[in-house]
């Protein structure tokens, strides 16, 4: 056996797995970072993405499609919920209110993923041209993570440029670090959290629809010792079934 050659796809099949997780925790670090709260709800989202990218994928029978409809729908979802409900705690110096605030929508939106799409294992197929295997160092490798890694990589260079050399992202850094003197600038403030709360939750929703391929997303979790499932397992779900993904074979069968 090329030894060398296993533990080379050994690491990329981890660096597949990393790129999900980098766009679930740059939204999740750009939320926290602008402006001070931790998200618990950004796993749902993320599940959200998956069965929203799902739908799209139903409907247009495009991978492509749901890549870029998924989030742009969580993203106006998490947009709104910033707009509606979120803005008017900022005041509050406790963070116990964003925390139950966030923990009450991610209880929301499994129950709305359950009504809406059950509690079925559902999947996404990987697009035809993305489907097959690249060999490396005579090791079969499945292509779709090789485009994962890619994928993960531009959308890293991507967000750094964004926020070091656009207007809007030193806008954002801004408001981060100073929001009374942006705001006094004649910057919307509050606008600026819409949009990076929104982005948040868009990259999030991104990396639901990338992992549905490799994971089937299912909005319950049933325990040896429970029939019924609870409200909060859904995340807890696809934690797990990304556990076992990422500690199966990297061989083609396993995608």
């Amino acid at each position: 056996m090329n030894w060398f050659g296993f533990i080379l796809a050994q690491c990329l099949n981890a660096l597949s797995q990393a790129s999900i997780l980098f766009f679930i925790a740059c939204g999740l670090t750009l939320i926290f970072g602008i402006m001070r709260i931790v998200n618990f709800a950004h796993g749902v989202v993320f599940m959200l993405g998956a069965y929203v990218g799902y739908t799209a994928n139903v409907v247009t029978g495009s991978f492509l499609v749901s890549l870029f409809v998924a989030p742009v729908v969580v993203g106006l979802v998490g947009m709104a919920f910033e707009w509606t409900l979120l803005r008017h705690l900022y005041g509050r110096r406790d963070g116990g209110a964003y925390l139950l605030l966030t923990f009450g929508l991610a209880v929301v939106l499994s129950e709305l993923i359950r009504l809406i799409w059950g509690v079925q294992p559902l999947g996404i197929g990987i697009p035809d041209f993305l489907r097959g295997i690249v060999i490396i160092l005579d090791q079969p490798f499945p292509l779709y993570r090789l485009f994962l890694i890619a994928l993960g990589v531009a959308a890293a260079i991507a967000i750094w440029q964004f926020l070091e050399r656009a207007r809007p992202g030193l806008l954002i850094r801004a408001v981060s670090q100073n929001p009374e003197m942006v705001h006094a600038l004649g910057t919307d403030v509050d606008m600026v959290r819409t949009a990076v709360f929104g982005f948040g939750c868009a990259l999030a929703a991104l990396g639901g629809v990338l992992a549905a391929p490799l994971v089937r997303p299912f909005s319950a979790w049933e325990p040896a010792s429970s029939s019924t499932p609870s409200s909060s397992s859904s995340s807890a779900g696809w934690a797990r079934s990304s556990a076992r993904s990422s500690a199966a074979s990297w061989s083609p069968s396993c995608r």
